[in-house]
């Protein structure tokens, strides 16, 4: 009964089934692969996110980004802010509203200068006005002593302008943006400092909420798509076999076979 399906069309139907399978499955623990990697990346940075501050410049220098394992490691930096080379940076949301984030210089007591994510701020009524930006608090002395979080610079074209006195980009590449001096590849998003901020703006930038993503929910579509390609397979074989009976019942019987009454 199952003879047909030595025929070419079933054999090439049944080994195009078997290569949607095996593709399904691969991609399926494809996207396996990428949760786990996701789960890694999620321990790391709740790692990095409890470790105790470090001096700023035990994990940042000049002219070399940061090790990608330091991200997100909260450091301690003193020094003065430098608001004659502050930076707005574009295209920044928070809770989905867009806005600017505002790079300040802080200068180190060697001399050397560290980009200071002070916070977001909304966006002015033209792209083309200058932004009014809150000035940063410091101590009776101009020093002041902040703590935040290390990133890694952001790769790409800064898409670099100039509205009024302030400098606007897109991407935050310290080594092309001009902070006035030597500045640590990489910048730090503020958490806190002393003597503390004071006012609203510009407003922190959250951390962030970790998320494992789609893979999990992707995996298992893949999977049921390879079993749902095993069972049309098996689906349209069985209905082979049905009109194939229907047929063979239907047919006449032969002359040889027919018996006559006298």
């Amino acid at each position: 009964m199952l003879a047909f399906l030595r025929k070419p069309k079933w054999l090439l139907l049944g080994a195009l089934v078997v290569v949607m399978v095996v593709a399904f499955i691969s991609l399926g623990f494809w996207q396996l692969g990428r949760l786990q990697q996701v789960r890694d990346e999620n321990q790391h940075i709740l790692a990095t996110r409890a470790a105790v501050s470090t001096p700023v410049q035990q994990l940042m220098r000049v002219g070399a980004p940061p090790a990608a394992a330091n991200e997100y490691r909260k450091v301690t930096a003193t020094g003065r802010w430098d608001t004659a080379h502050q930076i707005l940076v574009r295209y920044r949301q928070i809770a989905d509203d867009n806005g600017l984030y505002v790079l300040t210089p802080l200068v180190l007591a060697d001399g050397n200068r560290v980009l200071i994510a002070r916070g977001w701020i909304p966006p002015g009524p033209r792209a083309s006005i200058e932004q009014p930006v809150p000035a940063p608090v410091a101590g009776a002395d101009g020093t002041v002593t902040v703590t935040g979080r290390v990133r890694l610079p952001e790769g790409g074209d800064p898409h670099q302008t100039t509205v009024g006195k302030l400098v606007s980009v897109t991407r935050i590449d310290p080594a092309t943006l001009p902070a006035g001096g030597p500045v640590y590849d990489g910048y730090v998003e503020l958490v806190s400092q002393n003597p503390p901020v004071t006012g609203q703006l510009p407003q922190l930038i959250p951390q962030g909420t970790l998320s494992e993503g789609n893979h999990e929910s992707y995996a298992y579509q893949w999977f049921t798509f390879g079993v749902m390609a095993v069972a049309g397979y098996v689906l349209l074989a069985m209905l082979e076999v049905r009109k194939r009976r229907r047929e063979r019942a239907n047919q006449p019987e032969s002359p040889e076979h027919v018996t006559v009454d006298v």
